[in-house]
């Protein structure tokens, strides 16, 4: 077995170890288990894996942040122009309900000044 790989397995089970409450006693027999010379670097690494073990705390999420991190994992967005629209802050929605209302009134002048040409056209 190459040391590297010895030594990654020493780190694997020092972690289970400490994340299950051992003892100093019970990780000292571990270490001598794994046949590693007990060094700086292996006491290095145990204290490295106990402050990480009392600092990293488990976090629950909220609900919401729940749902919104389902809906965005499994991409069940809306397709409809509509509920897009609605997840736009308030002047967002107010500039696309104007250039909405504008491109119409562009449409609807257009069409009646065709309209008016070929009325005027034909007379």
């Amino acid at each position: 077995m190459m040391p590297d790989t010895r030594m990654e397995q020493l780190y694997t089970a020092l972690t289970d170890a400490i994340v299950n409450e051992a003892s100093d006693e019970e990780i000292n027999a571990l270490i001598e288990s794994h046949q590693v010379p007990h060094n700086r670097e292996v006491d290095q690494m145990v204290g490295l894996i106990l402050r990480l073990h009392t600092t990293l705390l488990g976090v629950q999420p909220s609900p919401r942040f729940v749902r919104g991190l389902r809906r965005e994992l499994l991409a069940m967005y809306e397709d409809n122009l509509v509920q897009r629209i609605r997840h736009l802050p308030a002047r967002v929605q107010l500039a696309a309900l104007l250039v909405m209302v504008g491109g119409f009134a562009m449409l609807f002048t257009r069409r009646r000044a065709e309209a008016t040409k070929v009325e005027s056209a034909t007379i």
